[in-house]
């Protein structure tokens, strides 16, 4: 969805940009967890949380015990999954309320 709304158009490229510069700055790191955290804590904001979950694995993959990041991983997950969910896709139809 696009807007002609400056104020939106700048704010939406403040985001793009910082996402660019964190992925620039990762891939030079030596010690890249806090910014992966980062990018991951600005794709929850976004609502971008597939891309949210990508980057919790990465860091689990470098720190699979980080409890943190774990419940983090599998919040997001769950919000994943439960924005999929269909209430149509079930054929027990005679007990929602709705029919």
């Amino acid at each position: 969805m696009e807007t002609n709304d400056p104020e939106i158009q700048s704010s939406a490229q403040a985001v793009i940009n910082q996402i660019e510069s964190l992925h620039l700055a990762i891939a030079k790191s030596e010690n890249p967890l806090p910014l992966l955290k980062s990018l991951a804590q600005i794709y929850i904001r976004q609502s971008q949380y597939t891309e949210a979950i990508n980057v919790y694995i990465e860091i689990l993959n470098i720190n699979p015990h980080c409890e943190e990041i774990q419940g983090l991983y599998e919040f997001a997950n769950i919000i994943v999954k439960q924005s999929q969910l269909d209430i149509y896709a079930s054929p027990n139809t005679n007990n929602d309320p709705w029919f």
